[in-house]
């Protein structure tokens, strides 16, 4: 994977994470689906964009990568969130 793919993953990733911890400050049903959403749509947004660019064009593969990092962020930071609530409570995290 070249690193250009890499930076693309980790940075819809950390997006997606971000906006799940946003979701998460509000009382919003289905908050991961939508986060995966925005991220999403956000992916297909930047390979619109390329479309315009000079000495760039769209890729579906990019699409795909990028909407891969949107849902590892978001299920990676929402274990997370669930992990660090189960501590602050006092409830074990594995059984």
């Amino acid at each position: 994977m070249s690193v250009r793919k890499m930076a693309h993953y980790l940075l819809f990733a950390l997006g997606g994470g971000i906006v799940f911890c946003v979701l998460n400050c509000f009382c919003i049903k289905h908050k991961m689906l939508i986060a995966i959403f925005l991220g999403m749509l956000l992916a297909c947004a930047d390979e619109f964009h390329q479309f315009y660019s000079s000495n760039r064009g769209p890729q579906m593969t990019d699409v795909v990568l990028d909407s891969f990092g949107v849902v590892s962020g978001v299920l990676l930071t929402a274990f997370c969130i669930k992990g660090i609530e189960q501590l602050k409570k006092g409830e074990k995290i594995y059984d």
